[in-house]
């Protein structure tokens, strides 16, 4: 028992003092981190930066670059819409990658102003686009797609456009991933998420009303803040009242924070009720995208 403690202390220690490494001044948001090929150290990372700056927006950029081939095509993602959820997406994408891929990745953990009216946040914003431009200059990879990481960043694409970053839009490949899971019935889908303009089309949607789409907006905001109480697990309760009295019914994980929740309470779900974790689905894409590039080059 005491090792485990002092294990579980080192831990602490090790997330608090790993932005001591940094000579950080305020604001936070202005700052960029640049990680080479340690996942482990961005995952700490993100972790650390929940910790001292709740407000997600207010977080700073991290760069990480992972490879095992740098002369494959660089694959450009952009995240930071969950800081968060990218940890957890990382290690789906790792695991499906497997040793035999090669691959060269630029992650970019961006959280975006969530206000018009956040004005330094989108001058800051503006600047990190710079950079992230930058990259894609100096590969000479201006064809090539940026991959979004969020569920609702896919719905601001014209925006990004708009400051010349090119996005693949994944919702209607992961729409159809959804439907070849279950070709041979049309269920009603529980669509859990930020907002209520995805997926609503081609699925069969299940109305929610509107005090439990509070219950899972508040949820997804104390996830993104990494202080969600799983002991007392609201969303569980919720999501399991909503489908209490339905039958073929699956669950669409809309938002990558929820993918985060649904790790810990996978076995509380009952097996009748389909999952579909849009995270897992992402990474899915993502790898088969990488593969076709790796027949492409060879």
């Amino acid at each position: 028992m005491k090792t485990l403690k002092a294990k579980k202390k080192r831990n602490i220690k090790t997330r608090k003092c790993i932005l001591s490494r940094y000579n950080i001044q305020q604001p936070l948001y202005d700052h960029i981190f640049e990680i080479d090929n340690d996942i482990r150290r961005f995952c700490e990372l993100q972790i650390s930066l929940a910790k001292k700056e709740k407000t997600e927006y207010l977080r700073p950029m991290v760069h990480l670059h992972i490879y095992n081939d740098t002369h494959q095509k660089p694959i450009y993602l952009l995240g930071g819409m969950g800081p968060l959820s990218d940890i957890h997406f990382l290690k789906h994408l790792k695991n499906m990658l497997g040793q035999s891929t090669k691959y060269n990745i630029r992650l970019f953990s961006l959280p975006p102003p969530r206000s018009i009216f956040h004005w330094r946040k989108i001058y800051s914003y503006s600047k990190m686009i710079q950079y992230i431009q930058t990259f894609i200059y100096q590969e000479q990879s201006r064809n090539t797609c940026m991959f979004l990481l969020s569920n609702s960043a896919h719905l601001y694409r014209g925006y990004l456009s708009k400051l010349n970053i090119n996005t693949f839009d994944m919702t209607p490949h992961i729409t159809k991933y959804i439907q070849s899971c279950n070709p041979n019935n049309n269920p009603t889908y529980l669509i859990l998420s930020t907002n209520e303009k995805l997926y609503k089309d081609n699925l069969n949607k299940m109305h929610i009303d509107s005090k439990q789409t509070e219950i899972i907006l508040n949820c997804v905001r104390k996830l993104k803040e990494n202080r969600y109480n799983y002991k007392n697990n609201i969303l569980l309760k919720t999501i399991l009242a909503i489908l209490k009295p339905r039958t073929n019914t699956h669950i669409i994980l809309a938002c990558t924070e929820l993918s985060i929740w649904y790790m810990h309470n996978k076995n509380k779900i009952p097996k009748e009720y389909v999952v579909h974790d849009t995270s897992f689905i992402m990474s899915y894409l993502i790898v088969q995208h990488i593969k076709k590039i790796k027949r492409m080059v060879c």
